[in-house]
């Protein structure tokens, strides 16, 4: 008796499993009975034989990815046929999750002179079937999967959780979250691009997901610190404008005494490409590793303008970043709402090498418009 299968199949999903009895007939007799289909001791379900001695399937396949042995057991219906066995292997993969990040933006450590903070990442995780049921109607179990927040840049394992459900009726939805032990050690803060991966029975990694966190000593007079994102409507502008609706991640960290001192990251999400040879979307990284000029005015001081010289990665395949331009000029304008109740606001503009727009958060015609945040913070002193 000869089994196949359908190719690999996605945990959770239905597999299509067929045998066919082999003589189908004898002396004007057809095959008839039962196929037993299993993978080890779980049994995965019977099919009745047909005309042509074929038997088919279609199980639901609650195992962990890897690679299986089906096990098909035929059980004839009259004396004519001989029960007969046959198998074939089958590949189970991860089913796909989404994910969107919830942890904190912008952490500080205790003290100025403590150079650790305890950053606690949190993560919604979502089965497919909860974002689209009818591309795929077959949910899985969302406990069984694993978050693991890493460093982008590095790709160092921060923290890693297992995942709970928001609601016990609904194995769809799960929430994860750790703590992270960020040690600045001489800095005064870092930017982190955190990427969140969804492993074990389910499946996610993508640089759409990221987030940028910055952890930061609390700083004194003279200090700008920020972490978050803006949602970008019609109006962001450039070379490579940031896609409408999509999040404008930020992380930075500048002081102006005794020096000007300070980095930024900046994450865009574009629905063009400026990258040689490619096409869109593409998402884009923005390193300022440098700040070279900073103002700070209000009474008291809530308002901040900061310049630095910013490179441009497309880091669309996190795994190959492709350099775009390694002369940019980056401005932030940014307003602490602060305790008065008001938003903190932002406004992203980004010069290339040649001095061209290459993008605005929101752009007025003239100038780049601050916005308020959509998720962060940003403290002024």
């Amino acid at each position: 008796m000869s089994v196949a299968v359908a190719g690999s199949v996605q945990y959770s999903d239905p597999v299509m499993v067929a045998a066919t009895v082999s003589p189908a007939s004898v002396l004007g007799s057809s095959a008839s009975g039962t196929v037993q289909f299993s993978i080890g001791a779980l049994v995965l379900g019977s099919a009745p034989v047909v005309a042509g001695g074929s038997a088919e399937g279609a199980f639901i396949l609650p195992k962990a990815p890897g690679s299986y042995t089906v096990s098909a057991v035929y059980t004839p219906a009259n004396t004519d046929f001989a029960g007969s066995t046959g198998s074939t292997s089958l590949s189970v993969t991860p089913e796909d999750a989404r994910v969107t990040y919830t942890g904190p933006m912008l952490a500080l450590t205790p003290c100025a002179s403590c150079s650790t903070a305890s950053v606690p990442l949190s993560a919604t995780v979502k089965d497919m079937t909860a974002v689209d049921a009818v591309a795929d109607p077959f949910a899985g179990d969302i406990r069984n999967a694993v978050v693991t927040f890493k460093d982008r840049g590095t790709g160092t394992t921060l923290c890693a959780a297992s995942v709970g459900l928001v609601s016990p009726v609904d194995t769809k939805t799960g929430t994860a979250t750790c703590t992270w032990s960020s040690n600045l050690g001489v800095l005064d803060f870092r930017s982190v691009q955190v990427n969140t991966v969804v492993g074990n029975f389910y499946a996610r990694d993508s640089a759409v997901d990221d987030q940028l966190v910055t952890v930061s000593r609390p700083m004194g007079r003279g200090s700008v610190l920020g972490g978050g994102y803006l949602r970008l409507g019609a109006n962001s502008n450039g070379a490579c404008a940031g896609a409408s609706g999509s999040v404008n991640g930020f992380g930075f960290g500048v002081k102006s005494s005794p020096s000007v001192a300070g980095v930024a990251l900046i994450l865009v999400r574009s629905a063009r490409s400026c990258t040689p040879g490619m096409t869109g979307p593409r998402t884009y990284l923005v390193v300022a590793p440098t700040t070279t000029f900073v103002v700070l005015a209000g009474s008291p001081v809530n308002r901040a303008t900061f310049y630095a010289k910013a490179s441009i990665w497309d880091v669309t395949d996190p795994a190959h970043p492709t350099s775009v331009d390694r002369n940019a000029t980056l401005r932030i304008d940014t307003i602490d709402g602060g305790s008065a109740g008001a938003p903190d606001t932002l406004g992203i503009t980004l010069w290339n090498t040649s001095g061209g727009l290459w993008f605005s958060s929101d752009w007025n015609g003239s100038q780049t418009v601050q916005d308020s945040l959509a998720a962060g913070n940003v403290i002024v002193r």
